[in-house]
């Protein structure tokens, strides 16, 4: 069994037995228990308290170990054996040593309600933590083991990956006596690697060098023993504070008080901020993190849709020396999103910006979490140098962390590991999107595309001003007994459309299914002049509704004529989270402003099934992201102006059999996607690899050309 087995199924049984021992002393601890359990998330659980004796045990295990290491240090601390109460001797090491990670929190309350002999199997096993190949990751993962990822993502903590956490580091640190800070320190593993950073440099290092924070008394003392572990002398400056909170002392101005945390300015500072949502703050401590943030960066206003990391961005800069270096790792939707454009502004004004770095691969950041991860690496400048050449990489696999160190240091244009685009500083707009720069004009690399505009025309869908009131099922229909003449197939949303193509089958399957499948559509003029008793009826009844009312209905010359739309050839999803689509519309349904039209009136169905096999491919979905906007959790968004600027391939261009193959490769996917025993993606990445074919060969005949000409 490993040694990470055996201290985690220790840890396990320890905290069992702790929580069957355990019986509040008082209703103030039950309260206590009750706060600390809801403001780490552990109330999304199904036995918070389990959880908590469970921390408790991993609490003794770490501060047993911290122990042992500071009786080697030399320290007159008793042994933890059966004749010294293990509680006095912490309490002991706390006086003596004023170490803040032997300060008594509510999990030491909790575990010493346990007998001794609870207690003495835990600490026993320290020696295990201490022989740990990497005591950092080991007690990163049995963190994580103890804590389960939906407590975790209520402070947002998410353990920073070893490989990243040295990019982080080996950039951000260039001396052996660097002050560093990490203003979240989670299970330690960022400060860790900062810390053997600063040794790998000439010159003396020290722990006393090593500053951090954060909100959870049990981080402080899992960064202590892991930095202790690495045979660092002394005791480092952690402490049990919200960052946000913590001023330097000579700071003016601010809401709260100076705290003697950070006493000076950083050399470097290194961070894997929480990746809290602003959903899981209360409205009053958003309101009080807004304004603050807001004062430091000179009234620069934030949207109330900030994550944490936004603020945490802003509040480091007053702890970075000029000159100093600040690396950050967070999620990339600050890049696209309307919250991060002030960000990005106040980016562009405090730093030089010598890198951005995205890795979209789950297996190079966070297990289970699904984001694409984003490295800025900053140097804190109070007059940027718009000159500064800023290296937007993209990185196909994981590189060694001096190599990728080595490409921005030395100004490299380009990887073995990745894709590297340059832009002077001062050319960064904070109002667009910046993932534009790391594929600048796509249609560059592809001469022979054209915008979307040039071979189709597209429109929203209809804006009926009251869906519920225009849109019909079967039996209503039946109800009202509406002539058909008075109705038009519909598209009522693009959940209802699952596919890569919609058919009459779908259609009727829907009819069935008593799904809204009609529009209350080919009516005109006075309702005298209308041939049924049905459709007269259903109009008054929707004057008595209000039907009539709406800003829409309003705006027309007559409130129950919509507007008017041919059924589409192509529809796009215009919001999505896991990629847009553009659907084949093989019926003669209309749909309504939840999908975007796009009509190709020039072409044959042939050649429009060969644009769908391009308009789906994961070229055009990364164009279309970049075009678009992106919004909280990943949500992407594309208007019709944006939507008709896209490069997109011509029919009439290419060859009868290269429109014939995609025809066939989009007619492929379409079944695919509605095969449970077929791989919609190894279709698509057939479609892919033939559109790459097509596009590399045009780019070839376009060169040899120029060639032949010079």
């Amino acid at each position: 069994m490993s040694e990470e087995s055996t201290l985690i199924d220790a840890i396990f049984q320890g905290g069992d037995a702790i929580y069957a021992q355990f019986e509040p002393a008082d209703s103030d601890i039950e309260a206590r228990l009750n706060d600390w359990t809801s403001y780490h998330g552990l109330d999304r659980t199904e036995k918070p308290l389990l959880t908590v004796a469970r921390q408790a045990a991993f609490n003794v295990l770490l501060k047993s170990t911290l122990y042992s290491q500071y009786r080697l240090d030399g320290y007159e601390l008793k042994s933890l054996n059966e004749d010294n109460d293990i509680r006095e001797c912490f309490a002991e090491a706390k006086s003596i040593i004023g170490n803040n990670a032997f300060k008594e929190c509510i999990l030491d309350e909790v575990a010493f309600t346990a007998d001794t002999d609870t207690l003495r199997e835990i600490i026993e096993l320290r020696q295990l933590l201490v022989d740990a190949d990497d005591p950092a990751e080991t007690i990163g993962w049995l963190f994580e083991s103890i804590i389960l990822q939906e407590s975790r993502r209520k402070l947002g903590q998410f353990r920073t990956p070893e490989h990243v956490a040295e990019v982080l580091s080996n950039w951000a640190i260039t001396s052996a006596d660097d002050t560093v800070f990490d203003p979240g320190m989670g299970a330690g593993a960022l400060t860790a690697r900062a810390y053997k950073r600063k040794q790998s440099h000439c010159g003396k290092s020290s722990v006393r060098e090593m500053y951090g924070v954060d909100v959870n008394p049990l981080a402080v003392v899992m960064s202590t023993t892991a930095i202790k572990l690495i045979n660092g002398d002394g005791t480092p400056n952690f402490y049990h504070r919200d960052f946000l909170e913590i001023d330097l002392p000579e700071s003016k101005g601010h809401i709260s008080k100076p705290s003697p945390s950070v006493p000076e300015k950083m050399d470097s500072l290194v961070s894997n901020p929480p990746y809290s949502r602003h959903h899981e703050l209360s409205q009053e401590d958003k309101a009080w993190i807004k304004k603050k943030v807001q004062e430091e960066a000179g009234g620069l206003s934030l949207s109330g849709q900030s994550p944490m990391y936004l603020y945490f961005y802003i509040h480091a800069t007053q702890f970075l020396k000029q000159g100093g270096r600040m690396a950050f790792l967070t999620p990339s939707e600050f890049l696209e999103t309307n919250y991060g454009t002030p960000l990005k502004e106040y980016l562009l004004d405090n730093f030089n910006i010598n890198a951005v770095i995205l890795h979209d691969h789950d297996s190079l950041t966070f297990e289970d979490v699904h984001t694409t991860s984003c490295i800025t690496l900053l140097e804190r400048q109070d007059n940027p140098n718009e000159k500064n050449h800023t290296r937007f990489i993209e990185l196909d696999k994981w590189p060694d962390a001096d190599d990728l160190v080595n490409v921005i240091e030395t100004g490299a244009s380009e990887c073995d590991f990745g894709t590297v685009w340059v832009t002077e500083q001062g050319q960064l707009d904070p109002d667009e999107k910046w993932t534009k720069y790391f594929d600048p004009d796509p249609v560059t690399r592809f001469p022979d595309l054209k915008p979307l505009s040039d071979i189709g025309s597209l429109k929203r869908g209809i804006a009926t001003g009251n869906n519920d009131y225009f849109c019909l099922t079967d039996k209503q229909v039946e109800k009202w007994d509406i002539d058909d003449q008075y109705l038009s197939p519909l598209i009522r949303n693009a959940t209802s459309v699952e596919h890569y193509d919609c058919t009459q089958l779908d259609f009727d399957e829907w009819r069935k299914k008593n799904k809204e499948t009609w529009l209350l559509y080919h009516v005109n003029g006075e309702t005298s002049s209308l041939g049924g008793d049905g459709v007269r009826e259903y109009l008054k009844s929707g004057l008595k509704q209000g039907a009539d009312e709406s800003y829409l209905a309003q705006s027309r010359a007559v409130w129950y004529r919509v507007d008017r739309r041919e059924p589409a050839d192509v529809w796009a999803t215009y919001m999505t989270q896991s990629g847009f689509r553009f659907i084949h519309n093989k019926t003669d349904a209309r749909n309504l402003n939840n999908l975007h039209s796009i009509y190709f009136e020039d072409y044959s169905d042939r050649q429009i099934r060969a644009i769908c096999a391009y308009l789906n491919s994961n070229i055009v979905d990364q164009i279309v992201a970049q075009s678009g906007r992106t919004y909280a959790q990943g949500l992407q968004k594309i208007e019709p102006n944006e939507l008709k600027q896209i490069p997109v391939i011509d029919p009439n261009e290419l060859t009868n059999t290269q429109v014939s193959q995609l025809a066939e490769l989009f007619d492929q996917l379409c079944k695919a996607a509605r095969t449970e025993d077929e791989d919609e993606t190894t279709v698509m990445a057939e479609i892919d690899e033939y559109l790459s074919q097509i596009l590399n060969s045009h780019k070839e005949e376009v060169s040899r050309v120029q060639s032949s000409v010079d």
